[in-house]
C-alpha cells in the first residue's frame, strides 16, 4: 500500500503540469518553450488555426530509430502551439497509415477550405451540369436511334449484314455500353474518400470529344452511303439524311462543354493533398480561408551531409519547426504583403541565378528564403540597368529596400580600366527619390573585401544618411580585434582580425532576443552619429563593441604590414581604441532607417555559416551565426511596423539545455532530492501510525 501510494502521489505531480496553463522553461535559450515572436502572434490571432502532424508510425522494428524522434519533435512543438492559445489553436495529430479514418476526414475538410471551395465548386458543377443534363441527353439520344433502326431493316438473310443499319447499330451498342461504364466510373470517383474532379472532368471531357466525333462519323458515313447508292428505299435515306444535320445541337452541347473544362483553373487542392502522402511526414496548418503544408525537409534541413550513398538522419538535421510552423501561421492570418528589395549596381544577382554548372551562386539566396518566410516578397533592383523600380504583382502593402554598395566598374582581364559607366548622380536620385516615398530601408555599408585585403572606400550614401539621419559611416577606419601576447604586445590573426564577436546591444525592439544576441560582424567601418541630429529624430544604438585594448579602430593598414614578420606588433598611433557603434536605427515621422557597417553580415556564407561540435551523441553540426539573420530579420519587421513578430525560432546551439541560472538549478535540485524523498518518507509515516493503532 505505501509503495502504491508514493507512485499515485508522484504520478498525480509529474502530470500537473500538463494541465496546469503555462510553462516553466528552464534553459537558457528558451528550448523547450515557444519564442517570443511566436507567442506574440498566437496571442493576438483574430482567425481559429488548425495545426495537424501527418508524421506516420510503424511498428518499432519496421520504422528504425529516427523516425520516433522526429514524430516526437514536433508533436511536442504542436502541443506547445495549442497550449499558447486554446481558444485559437487546435493542435491533431494524424497517422496517414494508421489513421484512414481521419486522414479521409482531413481531406474532406480541405475541400470546403474558402481558398479551394470557388475551384472545387467550378469542378463540381461541370460534373453535376454533365450528370444531370448532358449524359441523360447522350444516352437518350443513343437509344432513341438504336429504336429508329428497327423500322428501318430490309429483309436479308439472317447472316447477312445489312450495309447500313448493321455498322450504325454497332457504334451505338459500343456507345452504349461505354456510356454505363462512364456513369458508373463517375459514380466511384464522386463518391471516394476526396472527390478525384481532375480524373473527373478528364473522363467527361473525353466522352464529349468522342462522342462528338461520333456524331461527326455518323453523318459522313451517311452522306457516302446516300452518295453510292441513288436507289436506296425512300425511309432509309430519309433517315440517312437526317442523320447529317438532327444532331449539330447536340454536338455543340459537347464542344461547348469540352471547352468549359478547359478553361477551368488547375485545382489547387490537388497539389496540396499530393504533398500529404503516406511517408511525406507533413505539417498542415490551416485556417478556414487557407491551408499550408510544411514540408519535412523544410522543419528537419540537412546540416551535415552524410557519407555517399546514404540518407541523412536525424544527427545530420537541425530542427527549425517553430519557424517553419510559425511563418506559415503568420502567412496564413495576415494577407497584407510587404515586399523587400534588393538595391545594387552592377555585380551578379544577388537572390536568383545559379543554376547553371559555373555560375557563382547568388549570395543572398538562402536568405531570400528566410524572408519570405517572414512573409515578405522578394525582389532585386539593379541600378545599372534600370532607374525605374521594379514592379511587384499583387502590389505589396509596403516597401522595404536593403541598400548594398554599389559596384565599382569591374576592370579588364589585364587591368584595364572598364568603359562601364560608373554610379552617378542619376542612379543615386532615383534610390534615393524611393526613399523619400516609401521611407523604408535598410543601408549595408562596411569594408569591402579585396582580395588582397579590406579596401577603404568612399560610401556613395553617406551625404545622405548624414544629413537626414545623422548617422555617418566612417569609411577610412577598420575595426580590427587584435590579440594580446604580453604588455603592449599583439598579434593580428586573419581569421579572427575583422570579425566583431563579443558585442554590446542597446535597448532596442530589433537587439531584444536571444538569438540576435550570436550575431557576427565582419568587415566593420564603425558608425558617428555624435552629432547634432535633425529636430524630430530619433538615432538609437543597435549594436557596439566594448571598449578593451584589443579591439582597434586601424586607420592605415600599411603601418602594421612592416611589423608582421616580426615576433609582435605594436599599435599604431592614432588608432583609436572602442566602444565603436556597429548597426544604429532612426526614425522620423513615418520614415525608418537601419544601418549596419558590415558589408558581409547578411551572406550566406556568413550568416549560415556552420560548426561541427562533439557532443554526447557524438559529432552535430550548429549554426556558428544564428544572430546574423535575426539581425535582419527584425530589423525588416521593425521597418515594418510588426514588432511583435520579432525573435521567431530558437538559435541552434550547444548551450541550449544549459540551467539559465543558478537559482533555477537549486529549485530543480531541491525537488528532485528532498521532495519526492519526503513524498515517501510521508507516506511510510501514515503507513507506521496506521499499523500501530
Amino acid at each position: 500500500i505505501s509503495v502504491i501510494l508514493v507512485v499515485a502521489i508522484a504520478g498525480v505531480v509529474q502530470s500537473l503540469p500538463y494541465y496546469a496553463p503555462g510553462r516553466i522553461d528552464m534553459t537558457s535559450s528558451g528550448i523547450n518553450s515557444l519564442s517570443e515572436g511566436t507567442m506574440n502572434l498566437l496571442d493576438g490571432l483574430n482567425k481559429d488555426v488548425r495545426l495537424t502532424s501527418l508524421y506516420y508510425e510503424l511498428e518499432k522494428d519496421l520504422e528504425g530509430e529516427d523516425q520516433p524522434r522526429y514524430r516526437r519533435s514536433v508533436n511536442d512543438l504542436l502541443s506547445l502551439y495549442e497550449g499558447q492559445n486554446r481558444a485559437r489553436v487546435t493542435a491533431d495529430w494524424i497517422d496517414p497509415i494508421g489513421d484512414a479514418e481521419k486522414l479521409a476526414a482531413l481531406k474532406r475538410r480541405l475541400l470546403n477550405v474558402n481558398r479551394f471551395k470557388a475551384e472545387v465548386d467550378a469542378y463540381q458543377q461541370k460534373v453535376n451540369t454533365f450528370n444531370d443534363t448532358l449524359l441523360p441527353e447522350v444516352v437518350a439520344t443513343v437509344q432513341t436511334e438504336l429504336s429508329n433502326l428497327e423500322g428501318l431493316r430490309l429483309p436479308l438473310a439472317s447472316d447477312q449484314p445489312d450495309p447500313i443499319i448493321t455498322p450504325i447499330q454497332q457504334l451505338l451498342e459500343e456507345w452504349q455500353g461505354s456510356l454505363k461504364r462512364v456513369r458508373e466510373r463517375l459514380g466511384e470517383l464522386g463518391r471516394a474518400t476526396s472527390p478525384d474532379y481532375i480524373a473527373m472532368v478528364a473522363q467527361i471531357e473525353s466522352v464529349c470529344a468522342e462522342f462528338s466525333a461520333a456524331l461527326t462519323d455518323l453523318g459522313n458515313f451517311a452522306q457516302v452511303k446516300l452518295q453510292q447508292d441513288a436507289n436506296i428505299p425512300v425511309a432509309r435515306a430519309d433517315y440517312l439524311r437526317s442523320l447529317m444535320t438532327k444532331y449539330e445541337s447536340l454536338r455543340a452541347s459537347l464542344d461547348e462543354a469540352r471547352e468549359q473544362i478547359a478553361g477551368l483553373e488547375p485545382l489547387k487542392v490537388v497539389e496540396i493533398l499530393a504533398r500529404l502522402e503516406p511517408t511525406a511526414n507533413a505539417i498542415l496548418v490551416e485556417t478556414n480561408e487557407d491551408v499550408t503544408v510544411v514540408d519535412f525537409s523544410d522543419v528537419w534541413p540537412v546540416l551535415q551531409q552524410p557519407a555517399p550513398g546514404q540518407e541523412a538522419g536525424y544527427k545530420e538535421r537541425a530542427f527549425k519547426g517553430e519557424e517553419q510552423v510559425t511563418s506559415a501561421i503568420l502567412r496564413a492570418t495576415h494577407k497584407e504583403r510587404p515586399a523587400v528589395i534588393f538595391v545594387r549596381y552592377g555585380g551578379q544577382p544577388l537572390v536568383t541565378g545559379g543554376f547553371m554548372p559555373g555560375q557563382p551562386q547568388p549570395p543572398y539566396a538562402m536568405l531570400k528564403e528566410y524572408i519570405e518566410d517572414a512573409n515578405f516578397a522578394v525582389a532585386e533592383w539593379d541600378l545599372k540597368t534600370t532607374t525605374e523600380v521594379p514592379k511587384l504583382d499583387p502590389e505589396p502593402t509596403k516597401i522595404i529596400f536593403i541598400v548594398l554598395k554599389p559596384n565599382p566598374p569591374q576592370r579588364g582581364p589585364f587591368g584595364q580600366p572598364s568603359g562601364d559607366p560608373p554610379f552617378g548622380e542619376g542612379q543615386k536620385d532615383a534610390i534615393l527619390k524611393q526613399l523619400e516615398e516609401h521611407g523604408r530601408a535598410l543601408f549595408i555599408a562596411g569594408w569591402v573585401p579585396g582580395p588582397l585585403g579590406p579596401v577603404p572606400a568612399t560610401y556613395e550614401y553617406n551625404e545622405y544618411l548624414t544629413e537626414h539621419w545623422g548617422i555617418s559611416v566612417q569609411t577610412g577606419t577598420l575595426c580590427a580585434e587584435a590579440v594580446s601576447i604580453g604588455p603592449g604586445k599583439y598579434t593580428l590573426s586573419p581569421n579572427r582580425t575583422p570579425y566583431m564577436l563579443e558585442l554590446d546591444f542597446g535597448d532596442h525592439d530589433i537587439v531584444s532576443g536571444k538569438t540576435v544576441k550570436l550575431l557576427n560582424l565582419p568587415w566593420c567601418a564603425p558608425l558617428d552619429i555624435s552629432g547634432k541630429l535633425p529636430e524630430g529624430l530619433t538615432v538609437s544604438k543597435l549594436v557596439e563593441t566594448p571598449e578593451r585594448e584589443t579591439l582597434w579602430g586601424i586607420a592605415d593598414l600599411t603601418k602594421y604590414q612592416a611589423q608582421f614578420g616580426q615576433e609582435y606588433i605594436t599599435k599604431a598611433e592614432g588608432d583609436s581604441e572602442g566602444p565603436f557603434v556597429l548597426a544604429a536605427a532612426a526614425e522620423r515621422e513615418t520614415q525608418k532607417v537601419v544601418v549596419v557597417s558590415s558589408t558581409t553580415f547578411a551572406e550566406d556564407a556568413t550568416a549560415f555559416a556552420q560548426r561541427l561540435q562533439l557532443e554526447a551523441e557524438g559529432l552535430s553540426v550548429s549554426m556558428v551565426n544564428p544572430g546574423n539573420v535575426a539581425l535582419l530579420i527584425n530589423s525588416l519587421h521593425w521597418l515594418n511596423d510588426n514588432t511583435q513578430f520579432m525573435n521567431i525560432g530558437q538559435p541552434i546551439d550547444s548551450e541550449a539545455l544549459a540551467i539559465e541560472n543558478s537559482t533555477t538549478e537549486t529549485l530543480v535540485q531541491v525537488f528532485t532530492v528532498l521532495v519526492y524523498p519526503t513524498l515517501a518518507l510521508a507516506c511510510g509515516v501514515v503507513v507506521w501510525m496506521t499499523r500501530r493503532k
